[in-house]
């Protein structure tokens, strides 16, 4: 469903929703998060590609929990890259390398490990133990 070009599922739908449910308009609520004004707009445009971290922000300050809010915890996590990129979500990460900090290894690590190289053991059970933590059960 489209309202006023925004999808009403999706993640600027949300933000909008949010917003106006608590009569905060995009200039109040960007003084509140100390994150510029247009970044808020472009996120409730959809305009940006992964606003995992912006969402980690802005739950936080609604107190909510973001991976619930958003319904991170229906992200695929069949692949590698797909439990990273949960990862990166759900703990609202700027970049990757939050996520190879979170993961005890290094954005390079990380960013090979998408593109080109088969994870040790190792970065696996700790991927794995990093979303049995997120999803609250075992894989």
């Amino acid at each position: 469903m489209i309202y006023n070009d925004i999808y009403v599922d999706s993640y600027g739908a949300k933000l909008r929703e949010l917003r106006l449910k608590n009569g905060m308009t995009i200039n109040k609520l960007s003084i509140e998060l100390s994150i510029s004004s247009t970044t808020l707009m472009h996120v409730e445009q959809n305009k940006i590609k992964v606003p995992y971290y912006y969402w980690k922000v802005i739950c936080n300050y609604f107190n909510m929990n973001n991976i619930n809010y958003l319904k991170l915890y229906d992200m695929k996590q069949n692949t590698t890259k797909e439990k990273l990129v949960k990862i990166r979500a759900c703990i609202g990460a700027e970049n990757w390398g939050y996520v190879g900090k979170h993961l005890g290894c290094s954005r390079g690590y990380i960013n090979d490990i998408l593109t080109r190289y088969k994870p040790n053991r190792d970065i696996l059970s700790r991927i794995d133990l990093s979303l049995e933590k997120i999803n609250g059960v075992p894989l």
